[in-house]
């Protein structure tokens, strides 16, 4: 299990401000997504509907040798 806190720029651990859930619950989504594209038998399947169902040609749920030029730009675009 991985804990990733949210700290202040000084290095302490911050609370939790209005507005913030929504990017807590971002953060927990791509995470499961990154997860899933590396494991796709991953157990925990809370709200993973969508993301298993997602189909990005050469990025997401991707098919081995699927990838073109513009997919690949892309992908390192994203995961430089």
């Amino acid at each position: 299990m991985f804990v990733l806190p949210m700290l202040t720029p000084q290095g302490r651990y911050r609370k939790l401000a209005t507005g913030e859930l929504g990017s807590l619950r971002f953060l927990e989504k791509w995470l499961i997504a990154q997860c899933i594209e590396k494991n796709p038998d991953l157990v925990n399947n809370k709200e993973t509907k969508f993301l298993r169902s997602i189909h990005v040609t050469g990025i997401f749920n991707a098919t081995q040798g699927e990838a073109h030029a513009g997919s690949t730009a892309l992908r390192k675009a994203i995961w430089r």
